[in-house]
């Protein structure tokens, strides 16, 4: 991890020539190069793009003098306790995303207390109420079974790995699909609290998990950004890791 030496900042909480720690990554890049990500600093989110200097005719570029500039890029996109904070969380069920020349990915979201996740529509099957959870297992994070289109489906309660206690009385188990090699697929379900809007996500508001600067839960490989109506991160499920994780826990 590097620090910046001099950090000129237009945010009064940083003093010119203050010190910041960020990651190596936004600084191996090359001339001309760019790099982003999503970085914590001091309870608060921000998506930061680097850029390194390329010089000016042959200033910098074949008189050799090198002496590289980094520009770095520092955009909020919400407090870490507006995704943390549990007991004053309120789910909703309406989000707009603006949308841009990117592709659009479609998600289906729901929440587990105040954590905000999101499901590929693709993966997506459908809900199904929690009085049909057969409670016959506690082997971790798996609780029991139940039935959908007639096979059976392990439950997972997320609440257990995520160390928090639900008083929702209506919950929910989503009914997720994983593709498996071929073209044969699997059922996993997952204990909610509420259910969310299908959202439509311009991908280039997402961002993979493996350039992330925090850490995200095992089975989130990709983050969207936060609109601007909530202020809150999606967090992306990848039903193969869940269902990887399931696997773990049979054996």
């Amino acid at each position: 991890m590097r620090a910046l030496a001099k950090f000129f900042a237009s945010q009064q909480e940083y003093a010119v020539g203050s010190i910041i720690s960020i990651k190596n990554e936004f600084f191996d890049i090359k001339n001309a190069q760019s790099y982003s990500g999503i970085v914590e600093l001091n309870n608060k989110y921000y998506a930061v793009g680097s850029y390194c200097s390329n010089g000016y005719r042959e200033y910098k570029v074949s008189d050799g003098y090198k002496n590289d500039i980094y520009s770095l890029i520092f955009t909020y996109l919400c407090d870490k306790q507006d995704s943390e904070n549990i007991n004053s969380f309120v789910p909703f069920n309406q989000v707009t995303y603006e949308k841009d020349d990117t592709a659009i990915i479609e998600y289906g979201t729901f929440f587990i207390k105040n954590f905000w996740y999101g499901i590929n529509t693709k993966n997506l099957v459908g809900a199904i109420g929690i009085d049909q959870l057969q409670r016959n297992t506690q082997i971790g994070i798996i609780v029991g079974r139940t039935f959908y289109e007639n096979e059976l489906v392990e439950v997972i309660d997320l609440h257990k790995y995520l160390n928090i206690k639900s008083d929702v009385k209506e919950q929910q188990i989503v009914i997720l699909k994983v593709e498996q090699n071929g073209n044969s697929s699997s059922f996993i379900g997952i204990i909610v609290d509420a259910l969310g809007a299908i959202v439509e996500v311009p991908s280039s508001n997402v961002q993979s998990s493996d350039s992330l600067h925090f850490k995200t839960d095992y089975f989130v490989k990709e983050i969207c950004k936060p609109p601007k109506v909530n202020n809150m991160l999606l967090s992306i499920i990848e039903p193969k890791e869940l269902l990887s994780k399931l696997c773990e826990h049979q054996n």
